[in-house]
């Protein structure tokens, strides 16, 4: 079986597990606000360090498909935990019923 494509989950994954420690680890607004752009760098980093590293693993030919896979797993990352949020925050019509 090919793998290939199973690197770009964990890509995100691990990126939402980064931004999930500034998140914690950072009480200040202004690097909440820049979640995205810290998703986006984790996920160009780590597609760079994949690509470097195991080569044939993340399933791309040059240099522009990395950089583009690894800022989408990054921000792949940040929609997933949007979606939580919306999800697990109260519904405030249904909290009046």
């Amino acid at each position: 079986m090919d793998f290939k494509f199973a690197v770009i989950p964990a890509i995100v994954v691990m990126t939402w597990f980064v931004a999930l420690m500034v998140k914690t680890f950072t009480s200040s607004k202004t690097v909440e606000k820049c979640i995205p752009c810290i998703c986006g760098a984790t996920g160009l980093v780590l597609s760079v360090i994949i690509y470097l590293t195991v080569p044939g693993f993340i399933p791309a030919d040059n240099w522009p498909t990395v950089v583009c896979i690894g800022i989408a797993s990054g921000f792949a990352a940040t929609g997933i935990d949007q979606i939580y949020k919306q999800f697990t925050k109260p519904d405030p019509i249904n909290v009046l019923k």
